[in-house]
């Protein structure tokens, strides 16, 4: 069934991507009657081919522009100053832990530099880090 679904960002069936013409199916789960040719013309496949992909291209051109436009909508970065106190969310994997039972959080640390979405810290023994300011969060203490 996958095959034979147009997906949503190409506007194409993956069937048809690979083999240049729609799929035959069962004539009850079909909508349109098919052409049935065994004869192909190579140049005629080849063009039909391409011309698939530049549609298919295009479409998926736009399909990431509408995601991109509905991600930027709904995301919330967080605002960080110079000097602040953050906690950083620890992504290490510790193996005979459970997760349940270790800090989600490393900190205090310092912030030391600003850019953009992006926060340097100051870490223990005079290590720096760059991280997102995704994995931090505001240090009340």
């Amino acid at each position: 069934m996958f095959n034979t679904t147009p997906h949503s960002g190409t506007g194409y069936t993956p069937h048809e991507l690979l083999f240049g013409r729609k799929a035959n199916i069962p004539g009850i789960l079909q909508k349109e009657t098919l052409e049935v040719r065994y004869n192909y013309d190579v140049q005629e496949l080849q063009s039909r081919l391409q011309s698939c992909y530049e549609v298919a291209r295009a479409n998926l051109k736009i399909s990431k522009e509408k995601s991109k436009e509905y991600y930027e909508k709904n995301i919330n970065v967080p605002l960080f100053a110079i000097d602040e106190n953050v906690l950083l969310h620890d992504e290490a994997v510790r193996r005979g832990r459970s997760a349940k039972l270790t800090q989600p959080y490393i900190g205090p640390c310092e912030i030391i530099a600003v850019d953009d979405v992006n926060v340097t810290l100051k870490l223990p023994k005079n290590r720096t880090l760059k991280v997102h300011a995704n994995r931090l969060k505001e240090f009340f203490g």
